[in-house]
């Protein structure tokens, strides 16, 4: 009898699994435009895409094709050169160490212009082809040691050939203008 009872419970639950429940809603039908959602957000993003890669490569064969110019170092007036007292001395250690004699004699007064007169007569005739030479290699670097309103004092280094020169200078005003007066020890 119990196997029974057990058979007629098992066929009302198969039974009941098979039908719904009375009061339960039926599901909804299946969209069938839900694919086409995901289809056009996938061809807009591939076009957005192409159109990043087309205009990045149109600006990349525009820029290779017109190289932009360089322009060189262009020798500043000796107003502005003369305008600090650190970029008066670096200027004319610059020019004293690449052999620019006349350059150094335009940023020079009093004790300066001697310095000046002593290297130039120091030079014999194979400074030209060692000027040369040096124009491009001489890295010059400054820094002001004291200032006050009519003359400073800067210390002043250049590299060239792994070798370093290095001397302070003191440096007056002369008008607008700072031009170094002398070698200080």
């Amino acid at each position: 009898m119990l196997a029974r009872v057990a058979e007629q419970e098992t066929d009302e639950n198969q039974a009941g699994a098979a039908q719904p429940h009375p009061t339960a809603k039926a599901p909804p039908p299946p969209y069938a435009g839900a694919d086409t959602n995901a289809r056009w957000t996938l061809r807009s993003l591939a076009t957005i895409v192409a159109v990043s890669f087309v205009a990045w490569g149109s600006g990349k064969m525009a820029c290779n094709h017109h190289p932009p110019r360089y322009e060189y170092f262009k020798v500043a007036p000796l107003e502005k050169m003369t305008m600090r007292p650190k970029d008066a001395a670096l200027e004319f250690h610059h020019r004293l160490n690449t052999l620019d004699f006349e350059g150094a004699r335009d940023l020079a007064m009093d004790a300066g212009l001697q310095l000046v007169t002593q290297r130039a007569s120091e030079c014999d005739s194979t400074c030209q082809e060692e000027r040369d030479a040096r124009q491009a290699k001489v890295l010059t670097r400054s820094t002001l040691l004291r200032r006050e309103a009519s003359n400073a004092t800067a210390r002043v280094e250049s590299h060239y050939g792994g070798q370093v020169d290095g001397a302070t200078y003191t440096v007056g005003r002369e008008g607008r203008q700072w031009k170094v007066s002398g070698k200080s020890e």
